[in-house]
């Protein structure tokens, strides 16, 4: 009787455990490869996604490198370290498009952590090469700009980058499996044609014309082509909590995500751009944590604790009332005002005057109330 009840329980919890085992298969999600519905995509849309060859490259065009253009790392700064940041919230996601990606981890999962096809210049009047080796404008046409991308130029997982990236990034955004209305309007309506001559040459034409049509080259979101190989109608839940490769020279570690409290990024040993002349001595912390405070006095609170490397303090009872606090006065914590000279826009409502009903000024002032 007790063998006998043994081995039932035995077996029982052998099944359980064989079970559990199973689950972990049937809940990974099944392989899938979008290479079909993306080649048909640039075959339905032949007049936006154009494929040519190096013959068919305009032969009279002015190539621009930056050249001329000062740098502006600083050589003393120091490479290493850890520095640690606040952020207010932490998102739940990883990825960088689609629903609930538009907070507070945007900025270092990209927007702090990507290279643009050119940069513009902090005060000079011109932009210096990123992705880009060198570009041009088309001669006749002000909304067409060809680029040669950098043959340095990789992924933080190592790959080349290349038009082919380019083009499935266009794709992406264009695609409802984002499930982002916004950006999926915003690609449609800004981008006319590519033109793809070889795997490091294309020309990207926009939709309308532009006082500074070479902007628009430092305002896309690059999106992998091998690694979104499974974006499809599941891109929401399969790429929930995945860090895609970048160009910047931050790197993630998924597991090690701490998650509703903190992040680290770590940077990459053999960044492509760490030698290239307006990347060099920048981007110099091996590692950057946010961490999470979403009440602004526990901020400052952890800050003078040293839990926080930094601190903007942009209320004066921070800045004055509380100077007197020990870190501080000891000298631990250095304040600072930091000043620049970009021209400040003008906001506001304007009132034509001129006409009714704001020609009166008794209408005027109840709107100005």
């Amino acid at each position: 009787m007790y063998h006998s009840l043994f081995r039932t329980t035995l077996l029982l919890v052998c099944t359980v455990l064989l079970a559990a085992c199973g689950g972990s298969s049937e809940d990974a999600p099944e392989v899938y490869d979008n290479t079909a519905e993306v080649e048909a995509f640039y075959r339905d849309n032949a007049d936006r996604f154009v494929f040519a060859t190096p013959e068919d490259l305009p032969a009279d065009l002015n190539w621009q490198t930056g050249a001329g253009l000062p740098t502006f790392g600083d050589p003393d700064a120091v490479r290493g370290g850890r520095l640690t940041l606040r952020i207010p919230s932490m998102q739940q996601t990883l990825r960088v498009v689609g629903p609930d990606s538009n907070s507070t981890l945007r900025g270092p999962l990209w927007s702090a952590n990507t290279v643009s096809m050119i940069e513009k210049h902090p005060w000079e009047d011109g932009y210096y090469p990123g992705l880009a080796e060198s570009w041009a404008l088309d001669p006749d046409d002000s909304k067409t700009i060809y680029f040669r991308i950098d043959p340095d130029a990789r992924w933080s997982d190592g790959k080349p980058f290349t038009v082919d990236d380019v083009f499935f990034s266009t794709y992406a955004q264009m695609s409802p499996h984002i499930q982002s209305p916004a950006i999926n309007r915003v690609a449609e309506d800004n981008l006319g044609r590519l033109v793809r001559y070889d795997d490091l040459t294309f020309s990207a034409t926009g939709t309308k014309a532009s006082p500074e049509p070479l902007f628009s080259a430092t305002q896309f979101l690059w999106m992998q082509r091998d690694f979104y190989r499974e974006l499809g109608p599941d891109y929401t839940d399969r790429y929930h909590f995945r860090f895609a490769p970048v160009m910047g020279p931050y790197t993630l570690d998924e597991a090690k995500v701490q998650r509703g409290r903190q992040i680290t990024f770590d940077r990459l040993e053999n960044w492509w751009a760490d030698d290239k002349p307006f990347f060099r001595h920048r981007f110099n912390p091996d590692r950057l944590t946010f961490v999470v405070a979403r009440d602004d006095s526990k901020a400052f609170e952890m800050f003078l604790r040293g839990d926080i490397d930094w601190q903007f303090l942009d209320e004066t009872t921070l800045w004055y009332d509380r100077a007197e606090e020990s870190p501080i006065a000891d000298g631990y914590i250095e304040r600072a005002w930091h000043y620049n000279q970009l021209p400040a826009a003008s906001s506001g409502v304007h009132m034509n005057s001129l006409h009714p009903p704001l020609d009166d000024r008794d209408v005027r002032l109840g709107i100005q109330h």
